[in-house]
């Protein structure tokens, strides 16, 4: 197996290997060495070698004092990246054809390069002697291992993580508290209300909860990080982007940010919670949020009680106090991960759960590696009572209890996720983490190896399971198969791992306060937080030009250039503007040859490009989220690329064919490429992720493109994922006719689909197909399916009902053939995510159909619809069911057409024995009559913002509305239900659009039904108001 970076020995152990490909190149470029000087590179790695077996060891696995064996390991450490610098220097000097022939020529020029190397293997050798004299001196050798296994001897498990809702024990009563005190009423104030307690303690998990169960009763809706040191920019940013999605978004200074947000959320009902807040964001932030009356709701959650009371208006009444848990539930908690194989140690772990102290972060983090390592149970004992002697226990005894247990828990970790654990460090306290991209950056920095049968990217992916399996990261956002996508790092935990990375100079993080700090003079990777400031640079006694790892998060002014940063391997850069400043220039990426991820988010910026990228052979993610002028001709040389990621509006250099290692490309637009060029993404065998997009929609030249697609397709045996996207251009966002046209999708002719293909997402209301593909039902392995047919018909259903592995299925109908679709017992049983849309509600459910849907949403015309088929469309029938979202399009209807469905709605879902979330919108259309009024409703409407599939319900950081325009008016009516049932207000926002379906007659017995609930509604005094949230239905 291929050696690792490591976080306690840097590269080291991987030193033998390459000093002996050194040799190889050095022999077959023909560069003559003096004699003895091939001897001084063997001798030095054959005393690596020695070193390595018989003195390395790891501090964490030596029994204590072992102070002194860590300061031993950091210089050995130090030592080993500087030879790893030298040794690619080399490489990339004799890289060099051009010059390898002149050097070839000449004695001389032979010899001149060589030298500086010969001079420095020398000093490598002095120094690597001087290391194992100190350790016979000082007898490090006498310091025994502890008596527990090994971390090394148990690796990470290489399986995928499940998530369990393991985190929400003893949380049902206290979300019923708190709901109450959030509830909405017909008018009233801003109501602020306090979750206050100490780190760990559930306050965001609770929050969470809150937020899944009350955000449909609001028009506006948004859940934003804070923290200590938030960057304001990007919190403000991300707050209006929940709360108006389709906003166009400009560089816009936090001034300007709060104004727009107070803007849009006047007069309108908003429910905003801020997690994890302070004092001085609190006193920016509340700027942003008007009180006109109309029951809004902000939830804090906070470490300060002080703060509580502040934002509260010093009303104790509205603040809630969050306790550790009960002895029960910590113990219910602890034992929610799997203990079956440490039944023998019971009495030892219910001691370790009471030393816990009810907190969840600690408990759930003690059980992940106590779970994962059977053998620890007794060492875990004896570290926390040797560490416990020297704490101080009479200032904050729980907070120092927790502080010990997270570091017990990182000193547990395997060796192999300690660097990984680590180097999570880089991102600021507030961010969120993606999956994938965390995964290529640990690939980049040499953390993982391929293992058999996997290769270093899916290793790294189990990696990360495995750090949120143990508790060590949190996870936010999670696809349908409920795996983790997204994470967070708490507070308490990034402090810990910062304050070890300092100490072992593996990441070096800074803010704009710390420009006089003392660092290491060599930084190995480095983060600089710079967003809250514009003057800042980096320590002046800090040699840049040995940092591999570059983090920055602020603005372009306070970035030093990249081209001081000699052998950087990873560039993660998140820009912002300064004033007028719209260009970035990263030309000087150019002569980075050891870099091998480029991730630059830069939205306000025009990012400048280096013409060419040649030397950059090691290049393997390029993504740039921004906009560019072009891009380098010859990046479709890079041997090694494996990730392209450019804005959805780039022009692509031709021969794109040419990249044949690439695995993900997005974006490819069909509007801006050639036939030829679509063609040749059929030579790109190895591709796994394919986002193509659509910039101008014009039928007759897009006709001969999406023809070629399809034989495209059948090349592409490897493929997973395939989004077919459009992009609204800014001149058409306003009106949006140029983004409704509407083009017949070619592919029903691809002979041969991807095998492999998990993911389809075809644009709907965009790319249509006359009738469902028959090819989709040869895709054994999809999951997700998003797609929009003219007619449906009940052949096509039994079709996609047998696709064994589909979870999530969006389904955009114009006419389903025979007026209704029945699901009967055992249809789609692998079902989790159900998405509806037709002119009707013409799907029924019988009893056994979709047992495992969690989430339905049906969209339909309140016109078309008959009344008893909402009655006879079975909701009830789906036991699985959480939640239900229906949007129905409400033009040409009447008030008492709405209140009577409002109330068949109510009723049919109240039977329902899980007492679903239920999410109700009224919009203009789902599709519209006729072709006529369908063009009528283009032009004075935009195009709808679709849901991405695995974006549903899960990302509340992040989320998108649906909708463009909120309408000014609110209807509330009355609920003809029994006191069980208790739903919330909804609000009345947004515009759908299209085509009509199939419509069934009213019978007698529906105009009867409908006539009741009317007088019903008449009748009632003091029902409860219909709407968005079912809150339980008994």
């Amino acid at each position: 197996m291929e050696v690792t970076v490591t976080a306690s020995h840097g590269p080291l152990r991987s030193l033998p290997a390459k000093l002996e490909a050194l040799l190889l190149l050095l022999d077959g470029s023909k560069c003559m060495l003096l004699k003895g000087d091939k001897k001084r590179i063997c001798r030095l790695k054959v005393e690596l070698e020695q070193l390595i077996s018989e003195y390395l060891m790891e501090p964490s696995d030596v029994g204590y004092p072992a102070l002194s064996i860590a300061y031993w390991v950091n210089e050995l450490t130090e030592l080993a990246y500087d030879i790893d610098d030298c040794v690619d220097k080399l490489v990339h000097r004799h890289g060099d054809g051009s010059k390898i022939t002149r050097i070839c020529n000449k004695l001389r020029e032979q010899l001149n390069p060589i030298r500086w190397l010969i001079n420095d293997i020398s000093e490598f050798r002095v120094r690597l002697k001087s290391a194992i004299q100190r350790h016979r001196d000082f007898h490090l050798d006498r310091w025994t291992l502890k008596t527990g296994i090994l971390s090394d001897e148990h690796p990470p498990l290489l399986q995928p993580l499940v998530t369990k809702a393991s985190g929400l024990v003893g949380l049902d009563s206290l979300v019923g508290m708190l709901s109450g005190w959030l509830a909405v009423n017909e008018r009233g104030s801003l109501k602020v209300v306090a979750i206050a307690g100490i780190g760990g303690v559930g306050k965001t998990t609770l929050a969470k909860e809150l937020y899944s169960k009350l955000r449909g009763q609001f028009e506006c809706c948004a859940f934003v990080r804070a923290s200590r040191k938030p960057d304001m920019k990007k919190l403000l940013t991300n707050l209006l982007l929940q709360v108006q999605p389709r906003q166009p978004m400009d560089a816009y200074e936090v001034p300007d940010l709060i104004n727009k947000i107070r803007a849009h959320l006047r007069f309108r009902k908003y429910f905003i919670i801020v997690d994890d807040l302070w004092p001085s964001t609190w006193h920016i932030i509340s700027d942003a949020f008007p009180d006109d009356d109309h029951d809004s709701k902000i939830l804090i959650t906070t470490e300060v009680d002080s703060l509580a009371q502040e934002c509260c208006g010093h009303n104790s009444k509205y603040i809630f106090n969050m306790e550790p848990l009960a002895d029960k539930e910590s113990t219910e908690l602890f034992l929610s991960r799997d203990f079956g194989h440490l039944v023998k140690h019971s009495e030892d772990l219910h001691e370790i759960i009471r030393e816990c102290r009810g907190l969840p972060l600690a408990t759930i983090t003690a059980a992940g590696i106590l779970a994962s390592q059977p053998g620890r149970v007794e060492q875990w004992k004896e570290d926390y009572v040797h560490n416990s002697s020297s704490i101080n226990w009479a200032i904050n005894p729980e907070l120092e209890r927790m502080k010990l247990v997270l570091c017990l828990s990182y000193n547990a970790l395997p060796h192999r996720l300690k660097a990984c654990m680590l180097y999570l460090c880089i991102y600021k306290e507030e961010y969120i983490i993606l999956k994938d991209t965390l995964v290529k950056q640990w690939v980049a920095e040499g953390f993982v190896s391929a293992d058999e049968g996997k290769d270093k990217e899916e290793v790294a992916g189990y990696y990360f399971d495995e750090l949120v399996r143990r508790g060590m990261i949190q996870p936010v956002d999670m696809d349908h198969n409920d795996r983790v996508l997204s994470c967070t790092v708490h507070h308490l935990v990034l402090n810990l791992i910062r304050y070890k990375s300092m100490g072992d100079n593996f990441v070096t993080v800074l803010d704009h306060s710390q420009t006089d700090i003392a660092v290491a003079q060599k930084v190995r990777r480095l983060s600089l937080h710079y967003s809250n400031t514009e003057v800042a640079k980096p320590p002046s006694n800090m040699e840049l030009s040995h940092v591999r790892s570059l983090a920055f998060f602020g603005l372009t002014k306070c970035m030093p250039p990249v081209a001081n940063f000699k052998l950087l391997r990873v560039i993660i850069l998140h820009l912002w503007p300064d004033h007028n400043e719209v260009i970035y220039d990263l030309t000087g990426i150019s002569e980075l040859f050891r870099l091998r991820v480029l991730q630059v988010s830069a939205y306000h910026l025009n990012v400048k490009l280096p013409k060419s990228v040649k030397h950059l052979k090691d290049l393997v993610t390029f993504e740039i989220e921004g906009r560019l002028a072009a891009v380098p001709h010859d990046i479709v040389n890079l041997p090694g690329l494996l990730h392209l990621n450019l804005p959805p509006e780039t022009d692509l250099p031709d021969r794109i064919g040419c990249m044949i290692s690439l695995r993900a490309l997005r974006h490819f637009n069909l509007s801006r490429n050639s036939v030829e060029n679509v063609k040749s993404l059929g030579e790109l065998s190895n591709l796994r992720d394919l986002c193509l997009t659509c910039s101008r929609v014009v039928p007759y030249q897009l006709k001969p493109v999406m023809k070629c697609l399809s034989l495209v397709l059948g090349k592409l045996k490897n493929l997973r994922s395939l989004t077919l996207d459009h992009i609204p251009s800014r001149t058409n966002t306003i009106d949006g006719s140029a983004s409704m046209h509407e083009i017949s999708c070619e592919l029903s002719s691809v002979s041969s689909p991807p095998p492999l293909l998990e993911k389809l997402e075809l644009l709907p209301r965009i790319y249509i197909f006359s009738v469902l593909p028959s090819w989709i039902g040869e895709l054994r392995k999809l999951s997700i399916l998003k797609i929009e047919v003219a007619e449906l018909s009940s052949n096509d259903v039994d079709t996609l009902n047998k696709l064994p592995s589909l979870t999530a299925l969006s389904l955009f109908v114009r006419t389903a053939l025979g007026g209704r679709i029945i699901l009967d017992k055992e249809d789609f049983l692998g079902l989790k995510y159900f998405k509806f849309v037709c002119t009707t509600v013409c799907v029924v459910f019988l009893e056994g159909a979709m047992l495992n849907l969690q989430k339905l949403k049906l969209g339909f015309n309140a016109i078309k619809t008959d009344q008893c088929s909402l009655i006879e469309a079975g909701f009830k029938h789906l036991t699985g069911l959480k939640e239900i979202s229906l949007k129905i399009g409400d033009a040409g209807s009447d008030g008492s057409t709405k209140r009577a469905i409002e109330s068949v709605l109510a009723a049919a879902i109240c039977k329902h024995s899980g007492s679903p979330v239920v999410n109700l919108k009224w919009v203009d259309w789902i599709f519209s009559v006729d072709k006529e009024k369908n063009m009528a409703v283009q032009k004075d409407t935009p195009l709808e913002n679709q849901d991405v599939i695995t974006e549903e319900g899960l990302d509340i950081h992040e989320m998108q509305c649906i909708f463009v325009e909120e309408k000014k008016k609110r209807v509330y009516s009355r609920c003809p239900l029994s006191p069980g049932c208790s739903l919330a207000r909804f609000s009345l926002s947004g515009r759908l659009m299209h085509r009509s379906g199939s419509i069934r007659r009213r019978t007698p017995a529906s105009r009867r039904r409908m006539h009741e609930c009317n007088e019903n509604n008449k009748r009632e005094k003091n029902g409860f108001s219909c709407g968005v949230q079912a809150l339980g239905c008994h």
